[in-house]
């Protein structure tokens, strides 16, 4: 039996339009017959074993583990196969790409999470985006890096189940000081 493992950083609990897009293809999974389980990314150590364990990665949103690079680069070597499905802008410290609108604005890229981000993309087995725009801004960024093996596929949640969480945790650590 195939393991999946979808990688994400913040409990599927959450009534947010990423956590249950992610929900939705877990229970897809397991009805198509595979075995899926979610990494929160809390413990380092720990997602390493369990990213071992998994013959399949779905990369998803990353940018509130405090130790997102270093999981990222290990999934890289790993040699393991992975998709990433983009939710934001996750490459931006952001989660936004209003540098790309307002010139003004700045420090907002960390370069080595660019450079990352642009290899995880390149390596992706295949790449999802929310809208062809979503897709197009990604493209104006990366290049040829995200033009192979991509889907646009709109979340496939309904809306009226989204809520504002009030356990949402504030702070990305690259923006921490």
């Amino acid at each position: 039996m195939k393991k999946i493992l979808f990688l994400h950083d913040t409990a599927l609990t959450l009534k947010r339009g990423a956590e249950l897009t992610i929900a939705q293809l877990v229970s897809k999974g397991k009805e198509l017959g595979f075995l899926v389980e979610v990494g929160l990314l809390q413990n380092f150590e720990e997602t390493k074993t369990t990213i071992l364990a998994h013959d399949l990665l779905i990369i998803c949103n990353t940018s509130r583990c405090k130790f997102e690079l270093d999981i990222l680069n290990y999934v890289l070597e790993s040699k393991i196969p992975f998709s990433k499905i983009e939710f934001d802008y996750n490459f931006c410290v952001r989660r936004n790409i209003l540098c790309t609108l307002d010139r003004n604005i700045r420090n907002c890229c960390n370069t080595d999470k660019f450079h990352l981000f642009r290899t995880l993309f390149a390596n992706s087995q295949l790449n999802i985006f929310q809208s062809p725009k979503h897709f197009e801004s990604h493209v104006e960024f990366y290049g040829e890096a995200i033009s192979h093996n991509y889907l646009i596929m709109p979340p496939t949640v309904d809306v009226e189940n989204i809520c504002i969480s009030e356990e949402k945790v504030e702070e990305i650590p690259f923006l921490e000081s």
